[in-house]
């Protein structure tokens, strides 16, 4: 019956199924550190995505490619699995292995061949409640045809906090046919389902973002057009293409970003200068802020480079604020500068009214001590910063990689300039190894800079930032001794969640492989 959850029966956990073994054991791995269970995967399931829930559980979503079953375990912050539980997944997403490359059979894979995802398949929770949706298109592979879907309807999964699994299908809109629809990012907020969706049809050459709701006690639905500019990608190299992206949800207000070409000025095209710009959108589909435009007020300097590493935005849902930092170029009224110098970073924090509450700039040639004035042109020529906030001690870093070596500038909670350490590549990767990220769970994986094709560099708020502050907590330590500890058999990745309210222990899993391989549950006191 359309638009109504179907109770399917419980299942009970007992066993892990045959693709996947459990074991469950404690041993001490260093101090307040535990290792309290380990996840045997079958050799072609996949970890296809990690969330964190409400009350400090963690839900982890293990699929193979081609087949439209995906497994559901709850942990406990102890590490123990409280059930496992399936939601289905209706298709397959084939992609290009290389875009830049004619498209053919040799040049497509299933997009769980090149990263862990559940794509089309969107999955996250509200509260301490899972949802996984997915979009029909007729463009996709059928992984399940049992279920009489149509063209463009959603196909909405619930597991309550005991696992009780219940499904509706939900009407769409009535669009052409020929029309291809993705959805951007979901959620459910008073017993709504809201879906940010894009609608492309190459016939008529339309590209259209919409708010879809679907009020799942009313049975009604809405539609509407989401006021963005269009975007501008005909003249555009294929490292730099202008895009709209969410950002998140947070307490009624959705945010979208894009970047984008500048119209100002008559910069030579191989430098082009970026632009960016942030939306902010209720329940509704009304924007109800002015449109924020991070990085402006730079001076004489400027946003640019083909190359330069985009903005980072976080949303910062305990400050209640949006933060945006990025590296700027220095700019020059001639058009034969083809290497426009970096010159700093910017940091600029939104209020969710749109008002900018502060905007802050660091000129890398300003705030090194005269004794590292050398660092000067060699940060000159990096190509971006990654800029990161421990939010325990509420300082600041900006890593920097140079040619052989990186450099990292610590400020203040106020960004005044601390001190800066520059470790050379390889002592970096033996030691420190601070590219082993310790990413950081959310209610989401829709955003994160690990759940793309293409990996970017993380931004602030997506990794624990142990190894640039490893004694600012407990957390920060015991997960940065796992880190050294591994060498150089680092795992494919690491998760490590939130503390549940009133405390109690943190949960990190180790996923050793992308494929197949195990998952080893730390808990953290």
């Amino acid at each position: 019956m359309l638009f109504s959850f179907q109770d399917r029966p419980a299942v009970r956990y007992g066993a892990v199924a045959a693709c996947g073994l459990l074991s469950v054991f404690s041993v001490a791995a260093t101090a307040q550190t535990k290792l309290a269970a380990t996840i045997t995967l079958d050799k072609k399931e996949i970890p296809g995505a990690v969330l964190q829930l409400q009350n400090g559980n963690v839900a982890l979503f293990v699929s193979k490619p081609k087949e439209s079953t995906v497994r559901v375990l709850l942990l406990q912050p102890d590490g123990k699995v409280k059930w496992e539980k399936s939601v289905a997944k209706l298709q397959g997403l084939q992609v290009l292995r290389d875009p830049q490359q004619p498209a053919g059979t040799f040049n497509r894979a299933w997009v769980e061949e090149l990263y862990p995802t559940l794509e089309p398949l969107e999955v996250f929770a509200q509260g301490n409640t899972l949802y996984a949706a997915e979009v029909v298109d007729k463009d996709l592979d059928r992984l399940d045809k049992k279920d009489d879907i149509h063209q463009h309807d959603i196909l909405l999964q619930r597991l309550d906090s005991t696992g009780t699994t219940q499904r509706m299908v939900l009407p769409y809109t009535k669009i052409p046919q020929h029309t291809t629809v993705k959805g951007v990012l979901s959620y459910v907020e008073g017993n709504v389902f809201y879906q940010v969706s894009r609608e492309q049809n190459s016939r008529q050459g339309t590209d259209e973002y919409v708010l879809n709701s679907f009020d799942l006690a009313r049975n009604t639905t809405q539609r509407t057009p989401l006021n963005l500019a269009p975007l501008n990608n005909s003249r555009w190299a294929p490292n730099f293409k202008e895009f709209w992206a969410p950002l998140g949800h947070h307490q009624g207000i959705t945010y979208l970003y894009r970047r984008y070409k500048s119209s100002a000025g008559t910069t030579p095209e191989p430098i082009m200068q970026q632009q960016y710009e942030l939306l902010a959108f209720d329940n509704l589909g009304r924007q109800v802020a002015p449109a924020m435009q991070p990085g402006l007020g730079l001076g004489d300097y400027r946003i640019m480079g083909k190359l330069l590493q985009p903005a980072a935005f976080f949303l910062d849902a305990e400050a209640g604020q949006v933060l945006v930092s990025g590296a700027y170029q220095q700019t020059a009224k001639s058009r034969l500068m083809q290497d426009p110098v970096t010159a700093g970073f910017f940091l600029d924090r939104f209020a969710p009214t749109g008002q900018l509450v502060s905007h802050q700039q660091v000129a890398y040639a300003d705030v090194l001590p005269a004794q590292q004035k050398n660092l000067v042109k060699q940060l000159g020529e990096s190509d971006g910063a990654m800029v990161f906030q421990d939010l325990v001690s509420r300082q600041f870093v900006a890593d920097v990689a140079l040619k052989d070596s990186h450099a990292l500038l610590y400020f203040s909670p106020e960004l005044a300039f601390e001190k800066v350490v520059v470790t050379p590549e390889k002592e970096r990767r033996k030691v420190q190894l601070a590219d082993e990220y310790v990413y950081q769970l959310a209610p989401t994986v829709k955003h994160f800079s690990y759940n793309t094709q293409y990996i970017s560099t993380p931004v602030m708020g997506e990794i624990l930032p142990a190894y640039y502050f490893q004694t600012s907590a407990p957390a920060h330590k015991q997960a940065y001794m796992l880190v050294l500890k591994a060498k150089d058999k680092q795992p494919y990745r690491r998760y490590i969640s939130a503390q549940a309210a009133g405390g109690g222990p943190r949960l990190l899993l180790e996923v050793t492989e992308r494929q197949g391989g195990v998952i080893k549950l730390y808990t953290l006191q």
